[in-house]
Parts: C-alpha cells; sequence; structure tokens
C-alpha cells in the first residue's frame, strides 16, 4: 500500500485517509491490480467548480511506478460501445464507435447479457489480443483477459477436479458448470473480474450469479472514517468528526458489542 499513487488519487477527490479506510477486500483487489467497486470521484473544473461521479479505478505497475487507471461509467452497449484509442500525443482517449466493427451481433448480445465469451480483445494502440470477455455491469465497460492466461488455470481445475472433456469444453466456452463433490454442489465458471479470472464456488448456478456482485455492508468503519452505502447501492465517505450528522456512532457501538460477544462465545 506504501506504494499506492495518493498523490493522483488525491487530484480525483480521493484522501489517502480515505484509501486506507476502504475495506479489506476492497484494499486486497487494489494490490492485485484488479477493479476497485465504483467510488465516488471529484474533479475541479476551470472555473473552480466540482464535479463527482462515480468510477472504478486499477493500478498498473510501470518503469516509473504505480500508474492510476480510471474506468468511468460508459453509456450501455448497443448498437455502438465506448473504446480506448490512443490519441495523436500517445494518451488514451475514449470514443465512441460501432459495435459492428468490432463484434458480431451475437457477442455483443451475449457481452449484454452478462455471459462470458472468447474473441478479440482491441487494445488502444489499435492491435487485438485472443482473450476472454465480459462486459462490467457496473461501468459497462468491455474487460478481457488473455485466453492463454485462463486456458492455464482451466487446465489446472479440470486436473484437480477430474473433469471430462465434455465438462472441460463448457468451462472453455465460458458457459458455468456445476458438479458435485462430496455430496455438494460447486459451480465453477469463467469470471474476467475475479483475480484468478477462474472463480469457484459452492452452490448452485444462481449462487454463482449472486457472488460475482459487490457487496458491502451498508456501514464499512475504517481508522478515521467511514464509507456508508445508501439505499440506492452508492457509498460516500464520512469522516469520524462527521458521524454524527449520520448517526454512524450507534453503528460503531452496535459493531463493537457484536465483536465482544463472538470474542466471547470463543
Amino acid at each position: 500500500m506504501e506504494e499506492f499513487p495518493y498523490e493522483k488519487m488525491e487530484k480525483v477527490g480521493l484522501t489517502r485517509q480515505m484509501v486506507e479506510d476502504l475495506p479489506p477486500d476492497t484494499l486486497n483487489k487494489l494490490q492485485l491490480g484488479q477493479l476497485s467497486p465504483l467510488l465516488p470521484l471529484t474533479v475541479t473544473g476551470p472555473d473552480g467548480t466540482k464535479y463527482t461521479n462515480f468510477a472504478k479505478l486499477h493500478f498498473v505497475e510501470k518503469e516509473g511506478g504505480i500508474q492510476l487507471r480510471i474506468h468511468p461509467l460508459l453509456p450501455e452497449l448497443g448498437d455502438t460501445m465506448m473504446v480506448k484509442r490512443l490519441d495523436e500525443t500517445g494518451r488514451e482517449k475514449v470514443m465512441e464507435v460501432a459495435s459492428s466493427d468490432l463484434y458480431s451481433a451475437g457477442v455483443v448480445a451475449k457481452l449484454k447479457q452478462g455471459k462470458v465469451v472468447e474473441d478479440y480483445l482491441y487494445l488502444p494502440d489499435g492491435t487485438k489480443q485472443k482473450a476472454y470477455l465480459q462486459m462490467d455491469e457496473d461501468t459497462h465497460e468491455i474487460v478481457g483477459v488473455a485466453s492463454v492466461a485462463i486456458a492455464k488455470n482451466l487446465q489446472r481445475i479440470t486436473s484437480d477436479f477430474r473433469l471430462t472433456r465434455n465438462e472441460s469444453q463448457c468451462l472453455e466456452k465460458g458457459e458455468l458448470l456445476t458438479i458435485v463433490e462430496e455430496d455438494e454442489p460447486i459451480t465453477i465458471g469463467i469470471d474476467v473480474m475475479s483475480p484468478a479470472g477462474v472463480r469457484l464456488m459452492a452452490g448452485d448456478q444462481h449462487q454463482w450469479m449472486e457472488g460475482r456482485k459487490r457487496d458491502w455492508d451498508k456501514y464499512e468503519l475504517g481508522f478515521n472514517g467511514c464509507w456508508m452505502t445508501d439505499d440506492d447501492g452508492n457509498v460516500q465517505y464520512v469522516d469520524e468528526e462527521d458521524f454524527d450528522k449520520f448517526d454512524i456512532w450507534n453503528e460503531v457501538d452496535r459493531q463493537r458489542e457484536r465483536k465482544m460477544q463472538e470474542g466471547l462465545r470463543r
């Protein structure tokens, strides 16, 4: 965490205190180079006006240090889609293109349904890479992981669970597979958004799909503040000095009491 680009994050409204108070699983994702959940980012315009919107972020390791990448909310996938391209200065720019220029109608339909498909991921420099693709349901961005990377993990799962060729092919196509181990169902599937690219979960396919969703508690208490989720699923950061405004001290007391009771039971 000491290598996080805090100065760059502060330019979009995320102070070091806010970052360090993020839930442990979110911090773990950031350290693994994975996407964060939707966070409120604030920038100041030339006239001093502040604009706040939700976006995801992740870090990329470069020669000059850890770089910050921001993933804003994009229009829904349809006849057109938003992609990143390099402009004449070499900087990434988001632009609108016809979806049919990149993908078939069948691929677009599957992506809109939340399914994983194997096709090509188009990189900002114009090159393309064979990859498993998935649409981020929050931002509508098409995210991809190289097919070769996923293939290695699928081979490991095929070996560990002694899958048949048909079962292995089911996973390779991006479909979900439910097997039974020790009389309990386990569902396996490619999840481009997960750290390993493949996710296993005890339960059926419905439970697997539910497990893909972000699930923060209403109050995620940190050392100096709290990330609070409203009824619409939007998060905001509340400094400890403002806890009274949001009745958060009562939640602090409840969590302390719960942890105390858990300790007594042990």
